[in-house]
């Protein structure tokens, strides 16, 4: 039978703890906090159920970076962990719902206040042409050009953040082993 242990939220509150009765420990205590939030991502990636969506450990990465091999021989037998990768992505689904949920009906209800307090004019947008070409390619050229701009930008640092943070990159293990240097090293 498995035990569940808020283990997370222990560590958060001895974190909390020594930073309150020792503040000089503050730079380390974030640090180690931005290490272990890392290293825990790292964690459950590299038990997930299916062999096919497991990335490496920091424990192997380190026996890679030290000794130049890592000792782990993988063997993947046929529908291997794919039942519990199946109820972990349905999981994992189903949080992915709830979060988007929440986040939408925060953004409609802040659109809504904004809407109501909000002191614009109600400008005629109407489909006559503004002087040489439609309103449409008006509005193309001066708004929706930085509007593109904008997303794209936005969905290129979603999609680096995505990846460092899901262990897909290889700065991700660079950066977790400066955050724990440093932080020891400030003890």
């Amino acid at each position: 039978r498995t035990i569940w242990f808020a283990h997370h939220s222990v560590m958060l509150f001895i974190a909390v703890i020594l930073c309150l009765e020792r503040p000089s420990l503050i730079p380390s205590i974030f640090l180690y906090g931005i290490a272990y939030c890392l290293l825990t991502v790292n964690y459950h990636a590299a038990t997930h159920p299916n062999p096919w969506k497991q990335i490496r450990s920091y424990r192997q990465i380190n026996d890679m970076s030290m000794f130049g091999h890592s000792d782990s021989k993988i063997t993947i037998a046929p529908g291997q962990g794919q039942a519990e990768a199946d109820l972990r992505d349905k999981l994992d689904l189903y949080k992915t719902t709830r979060v988007t949920t929440f986040l939408t009906e925060i953004m409609s209800y802040a659109l809504s206040v904004y809407r109501i307090y909000s002191r614009t004019v109600a400008e005629d947008v109407s489909t006559a042409t503004r002087g040489s070409g439609p309103l449409f390619s008006q509005l193309y050229v001066n708004y929706l050009y930085y509007v593109h701009i904008l997303f794209r930008s936005n969905a290129r640092i979603i999609r680096i953040l995505r990846n460092f943070v899901n262990w897909k990159s290889t700065s991700t293990y660079k950066f977790t082993t400066n955050c724990l240097l440093l932080a020891t090293a400030w003890l």
